[in-house]
Order: structure tokens, then C-alpha cells, then sequence
């Protein structure tokens, strides 16, 4: 495991690399492969990103909906309706 500190001996802002690939943040022990202890911030935009694959994620700014790629067309979570 590589551990690098952004804050010397304060897990909560850590960044650390397993040498399986996994990442963690604000965890000295990720579980998945993005393993993040806090809030995840995902910058809203106007349009939805071009070349998508499924399980891409964007939030719609026009709509505030948290937008999924599901292999064929951007929905809403929720069943919150169509993104644009």
C-alpha cells in the first residue's frame, strides 16, 4: 500500500493508493475501488457529456437532476425523468 499524507498523522485527509488499485480518501482502508469518507461534489453542467458508457453520471444544471447513462440514453435517478 502507498500512503500519501496530505496532512501528516490526520486519516480524514488522506489520499491513499492501494497496491490493488484502489483509492481512498479520507480513509487509510478503501473498500471499492473509489472509496471516498465525506461528501462526493460532482460539478453540475448544461449539457450532457458527448461519448458516454453506462454508469457515467453528471448533474443536469437546467434540471438539478443527478443524470445516469444506462447504455442507451441519459434518465434521471429516481425515475426523475429525461436529462438533456
Amino acid at each position: 500500500m502507498r500512503r500519501l499524507a496530505l496532512s501528516a498523522g490526520n486519516a480524514e485527509r488522506d489520499l491513499v493508493i492501494q497496491g490493488d488499485g484502489k483509492i481512498g480518501i479520507g480513509t487509510t482502508s478503501p473498500q471499492r475501488a473509489a472509496h471516498i469518507n465525506d461528501t462526493l461534489r460532482i460539478e453540475p453542467r448544461s449539457a450532457a457529456p458527448t461519448s458516454p458508457g453506462l454508469g457515467d453520471l453528471y448533474v443536469d444544471s437546467d434540471t438539478n437532476t443527478l443524470c445516469f447513462y444506462n447504455s442507451t440514453a441519459w434518465t434521471g435517478m429516481n425515475n426523475a425523468g429525461p436529462c438533456t
